[in-house]
């Protein structure tokens, strides 16, 4: 059977798996490590927020944590759609009018900005 937690996880999997944000090796994680792992190479920290304040508390207490079962929601949505979410999500406030720094597309990691003089 399957839990409210289980499902919204998967949810999540799926979601981070369409952006291609899974990192090798992630179906050997704990949602903690991966949540680590996505915050150390992209910067992100709104999984971790999840894992921490809604998921680890639903699925081995079955009680409210941090964060409610329609924020989670609506994260995992935003995640979904690329969008940054509320300050406090990223560590940052939202900033469309910026251009993202470009990733790498094998590990996900931030990459350096280009040199003008080397080009």
């Amino acid at each position: 059977m399957s839990t409210p937690a289980e499902t919204l996880w998967a949810q999540l999997i799926a979601t981070l798996r369409r952006a291609g944000r899974l990192p090798l090796g992630h179906e050997r994680m704990t949602p903690a490590e991966l949540a680590g792992r996505l915050a150390a190479t992209g910067g992100d920290r709104r999984v971790a927020r999840l894992v921490w304040d809604w998921y680890y508390p639903r699925r081995y207490g079955d009680q409210p944590g941090g964060m409610s079962d329609t924020e989670a929601e609506a994260l995992i949505a935003a995640l979904g759609r690329g969008v940054a979410g509320a300050a406090g999500e990223t560590g940052q406030a939202p900033h469309s009018e910026t251009a993202a720094a470009p990733a790498c597309r094998i590990c996900g990691g931030e990459l350096p900005p280009l040199d003008p003089v080397a080009q």
